[in-house]
């Protein structure tokens, strides 16, 4: 997978669309979050999943206030399909869908 691959799968998760709709962020989305940690940001199996080339402190910190605020949970995993080698994947979702 490439930057071309790099699309939405399936619907947009019911969850995000109803913060989107609290925070008034639809026009811009979930990445003015934290717009670096947020960068390339697709949905797919009812999660965020995002390429990012860096993040700071202030970024991750503000990723895990919004993530307590909203009941969701973040993943940062090493190397990510969007430009191997140069990006790493973050993911979001509920909570309660992490067994």
């Amino acid at each position: 997978m490439g930057k071309q691959e790099w699309q939405n799968k399936g619907e947009k998760p019911r969850w995000l669309i109803e913060i989107e709709k609290k925070l008034s962020i639809r026009e811009v989305g979930i990445r003015t979050v934290a717009w670096n940690l947020l960068d390339h940001d697709r949905w797919m199996d009812g999660k965020v999943v995002a390429a990012a080339y860096s993040g700071s402190y202030e970024e991750i910190k503000k990723l895990v206030e919004f993530c307590e605020e909203n009941n969701l949970q973040f993943n940062i995993i090493g190397g990510c399909e969007y430009y191997p080698e140069r990006t790493f994947k973050v993911i979001i979702e509920p909570k309660e869908s992490k067994a």
